[in-house]
């Protein structure tokens, strides 16, 4: 019986990456879709300022942050809004493992072969992929902000498809 690729994109890669270290035969293999695999020190520094904002200052860099250049604005729009109607007794918990979590420290402690797609600008830095493995595959996306997966599928399953391929998986 083959072992799931586990997938995930932002926050549940993180997720499925945690879940890796901790229980590493449970998987086949990752595919993390513009995680934010990096220091705990590096979150807080970029999304800690977001709880001091205001309501329309954090939707501004929210559409900065997650949306490039060549994202449908209505997109764009759509998802910030369902992002501001997630109630606070469920978003600040969240918050909070998103930002305690060192997944950069977990990607490298991850020995399951692994797919990580980058967004046009990643939630990670140079120094965090350079600490990756021979196990790490990377991949970025073009033309598409963090939502990789809604802009530009067919780039993003063409580059699943193959490193499935690539690991005995499809």
């Amino acid at each position: 019986l083959k072992k799931q690729v586990g997938r995930g994109h932002g926050f549940g890669g993180s997720t499925l990456l945690h879940l890796a270290v901790r229980e590493p035969d449970f998987l086949g293999g990752l595919v993390l879709f513009d995680s934010g695999v990096r220091t705990p020190e590096s979150k807080r520094g970029e999304l800690g300022p977001l709880r001091q904002m205001s309501p329309e200052d954090n939707r501004r860099f929210l559409a900065d942050r997650l949306f490039g250049p060549d994202d449908p604005p209505s997109l764009r729009d759509k998802i910030i809004a369902e992002m501001f109607e997630v109630p606070p007794e469920v978003g600040r918990p969240m918050s909070e493992t998103v930002l305690g979590f060192d997944s950069g420290t977990a990607a490298v402690r991850c020995k399951l072969p692994s797919l990580f797609l980058l967004a046009d600008k990643p939630f990670t830095d140079d120094a965090t992929l350079a600490r990756l493995g021979p196990n790490w595959r990377l991949g970025k996306v073009v033309g598409a902000g963090h939502f990789i997966q809604l802009v530009a599928p067919a780039q993003v399953n063409a580059m699943v498809d193959r490193y499935l391929e690539l690991i005995g998986r499809a």
